[in-house]
């Protein structure tokens, strides 16, 4: 949870990412470009938004534990605390 991943030190988020990504027989490292590439591509589309300001959130990372699976999926979640910046004469976004 946020309270137990606010305390954790560096090399304790490192020993959860390799928990995490344990599916009980191996550690699924193949998935990692795939999510390392999802999170490149999250951080561009939120960079692009110029109107909007992310000041906290989670992120939601799923995987296929199954080793005949590469699928990954990477979500931003709780948006409490996002504002909107308000638009300037010159923009001519859609409101």
């Amino acid at each position: 949870d946020k309270y137990r991943g606010r305390a954790l030190s560096v090399e304790g988020f490192r020993s959860t990412l390799v928990q995490y990504f344990d599916n009980g027989r191996s550690q699924r490292r193949d998935v990692l470009p795939s999510l390392i590439e999802r999170l490149e591509s999250l951080h561009k589309t939120i960079d692009s938004l110029v109107q909007y300001r992310f000041y906290g959130g989670s992120l939601l990372i799923v995987y296929d534990g199954s080793l005949q699976s590469n699928a990954i999926d990477v979500r931003m979640i709780d948006f409490a605390h996002t504002t909107r910046v308000k638009s300037t004469e010159n923009d001519s976004s859609n409101e």
